[in-house]
């Protein structure tokens, strides 16, 4: 396997006004200026940043009082399972990032085959 190959995007999330994609596949509808959505879009603003959740609660002007925890507003979104180990691998300590695309060498480091299918993905997150 060359180089190349081991940085190549295998999985993608899209976030529009219209929902949530995953290569190009509806995952879920997200309420238009919902929390969930604000942060979601904030977080697809700054893929690839390890974040610290409050300041991402601060930037994407959530409510500081009734910010949900991050598990939830993860569960809420889909985000379980697999799906979050892939796009989601910095979790606690306050800290938070976005992996988005996952390439293939990510996926090498977490044992997963960069041919599971996108249907296996999301029926494993009970989407």
């Amino acid at each position: 396997m060359n180089q190349s190959d081991k940085t190549d995007a295998v999985y993608t999330l899209t976030f529009n006004d219209d929902g949530l994609y995953l290569n190009g596949r509806f995952l879920r509808k997200v309420q238009y200026d919902s929390m969930n959505y604000r942060f979601l879009a904030y977080m697809t603003d700054h893929a690839n940043e390890v974040l610290a959740y409050a300041d991402v609660v601060s930037a994407a002007e959530l409510p500081a009082r009734t910010a949900k925890k991050l598990p939830q507003v993860l569960n809420e979104l889909g985000f379980k399972s697999w799906l979050r180990a892939m796009f989601f691998p910095i979790t606690t300590g306050g800290k938070v990032m976005l992996r988005n695309p996952v390439t293939t060498d990510a996926l090498q480091q977490m044992s997963l085959s960069p041919d599971t299918p996108v249907e296996a993905l999301i029926k494993d997150a009970n989407l």
